[in-house]
């Protein structure tokens, strides 16, 4: 799983080592100011695993492009609802 993220080597060595599926999230394409997700199967009972790419300023508001509200309280939300 070489997406070219940061970090991919590290996190590829992660999931090989506790046996989790490897899945990067979807190719944005460049300046499209959008987000993708991917979720890793084969992870145990109780333990979560999610990737998010993001191609747009990495602020601490960060919006989808076009978009006047940043997507970040959602998606944080959203990961610790399902827990």
């Amino acid at each position: 799983m070489a997406d070219g993220l940061p970090g991919s080597p590290v996190i590829d060595v992660a999931l090989k080592n506790n046996g989790w599926a490897a899945q990067g999230p979807p190719e944005l394409a460049e300046g499209s100011g959008a987000r993708s997700r991917a979720s890793y199967a084969g992870c145990p009972n109780g333990h979560h695993a999610r990737r998010r790419a993001f191609d747009g300023d990495h602020t601490p508001s960060p919006k989808d492009n076009g978009q006047p509200t940043t997507w970040d309280p959602r998606e944080v939300r959203g990961y610790f609802t399902q827990l």
